[in-house]
């Protein structure tokens, strides 16, 4: 009997702890349906371009192993050439599925998937279970991280394998030398996933540092191991593989380029705290109030756990590149997710554990304001999907099939993501090592695919050689601007 009910206050603990654990599953569930569903435009999200091309062009050296036979296109725009991680797994993915939209968002979504149960792994024994479930709860009811998840870009796969580094380093103890080669090894995964990577090797490192703070002396080893295999792998990659496609490296970094400056830092600087709200509205300004109060005399016990420097570095370390970048689109913050979350529980836990019972059940309330605000965007896109991209590119490779006379190759700025819904093969008509006339010249399409917003001069090229015959005109997402796509057969003049 004194058994029972010393035992009893724990069991509602438990069961709640079930009950988040089986609504992470159900919303990491949810990412799989309505997979050919349109970004939803209507969004705090909805200025991010990556809806109308970046799926294309991050597919398209899978799509052309597929569809052409080899995965490279001289003078087509090529991110394979510099971040060939994601291009290699869905080329893997398609000679088996064949080239969809479907088979990669659903592969995007389990990487999503895979980040929350790694997460969870991660926090337990630093932190505690339960706020490992805390954590995967918030991140599985974040809206941005939900519409994100069924868009088949590089930001999911390359979360993953952030989360799968920092579990990694985690665990390296210094006689570890193999286990040292296979962080090394994940290592160069994140950064040919993503190159951004590069600026969150301080919080990918940084649990190596803390195990060993006192004598710092004993991770040489295990860190100089890591140091030589990545220095080796990316050598080689270069060697084998880059140093073959040097102008389309280039034509890639030139379409990015940082614009540095002063002023211009600093105003980028000052606007990231503002559209630090695209990755929450309500628990990024708790994330970044809790790290300044982390460095408060009473809350600086936070920083005895290695996942608070983890979280604070990662944000810091990509806050500034996309301070140095040029400011980032949504998707950037996106990544961003995961330490804001962490930070925002472990400064909750700890505010009850110094029994300021007041302000961390407010915290609490306030996380469930910003969740019951998420989820009502999250069921409004799972109840209301709308197609009008899948619907235009069906409509588009009707009228393709329907004229066979025109060579089944489509030339365009939209092509890439058509091509994804229609398997059709495509070129880029303005990014890339060639230019417009070479690419025509080369390879001869027969049809052209462009947005509304598109100025004639974009293709003056093809108006000049070609005579463009009018076949579409198609609806397509609810954009301000670019809101149609515009098909035309093209015939030699």
């Amino acid at each position: 009997m004194a058994t029972s009910i010393t035992n009893s206050p724990a069991l509602p603990a438990k069961y709640l702890r079930w009950l988040a654990l089986a609504l992470v599953l159900l919303l990491m569930a949810l990412r799989f349906v309505h997979l050919r569903a349109d970004f939803p435009n209507y969004t705090f999200w909805a200025d991010d371009h990556a809806k109308f091309s970046d799926e294309g062009w991050y597919a398209n050296a899978a799509m052309n192993s597929v569809l052409l036979g080899h995965w490279y296109v001289p003078g087509d725009w090529a991110p394979a050439v510099v971040v060939p991680a994601w291009p290699a797994l869905l080329t893997a993915e398609f000679h088996i599925t064949g080239v969809s939209a479907v088979a990669a968002r659903a592969t995007e979504a389990g990487f999503a998937c895979m980040a929350l149960l790694l997460v969870i792994f991660i926090v337990r024994r630093p932190v505690s279970w339960n706020a490992a479930i805390a954590i995967a709860l918030l991140m599985a009811l974040n809206a941005a991280d939900y519409i994100y998840s069924r868009v088949a870009i590089l930001e999911k796969p390359f979360e993953f394998t952030i989360l799968l580094c920092i579990a990694l380093a985690l665990g390296l103890k210094r006689d570890q030398l193999v286990h040292a080669v296979i962080l090394g090894c994940t290592i160069v995964l994140m950064v040919l996933t993503k190159t951004t990577g590069v600026f969150l090797l301080p919080a990918v490192l940084y649990p190596v540092w803390f195990r060993y703070r006192h004598d710092w002396r004993q991770a040489v080893r295990p860190m100089l191991v890591v140091f030589v295999t990545v220095a080796v792998l990316m050598a080689l990659e270069r060697i084998v593989f880059a140093d073959h496609h040097v102008a389309d490296a280039r034509a890639f970094f030139a379409n990015s380029e940082p614009h540095v400056s002063l002023f211009g830092s600093t105003r980028k600087a000052v606007r990231l705290v503002y559209r630090g709200t695209w990755i929450d509205p309500i628990l990024w300004p708790m994330a970044c109030l809790a790290l300044l109060a982390s460095a408060l005399p009473a809350l600086r016990g936070l920083w005895r756990n290695v996942l608070w420097g983890v979280s604070a570095l990662w944000i810091l370390g990509y806050s500034l590149f996309i301070v140095y970048h040029y400011d980032g689109p949504p998707r950037y913050f996106t990544v961003m997710l995961a330490p804001v979350v962490m930070l925002v529980v472990m400064f909750i836990r700890e505010l009850f554990a110094q029994k300021r019972m007041a302000l961390a059940r407010a915290l609490v309330a306030v996380c469930a304001i910003s969740s019951i605000w998420n989820l009502w965007h999250i069921q409004r896109y799972v109840l209301h999907p709308e197609y009008t991209m899948a619907n235009a590119t069906d409509q588009i490779r009707t009228i393709i099939d329907a004229h066979p006379e025109a060579p089944r190759f489509i030339i365009g700025h939209a092509s890439n993501q058509a091509e994804l819904f229609t398997a059709i093969p495509s070129i880029d008509d303005s990014l890339g090592a060639y230019s417009q006339a070479q690419k025509l010249q080369l390879y001869n399409p027969g049809w052209l695919l462009i947005w509304s917003d598109e100025l004639p001069g974009s293709y003056q090229d093809v108006a000049t050689t070609r005579t463009m015959v009018p076949m579409a005109d198609i609806h397509v997402m609810d954009d301000k601007v670019r809101n149609r796509l515009e098909l035309f057969e093209l015939l030699p003049k």
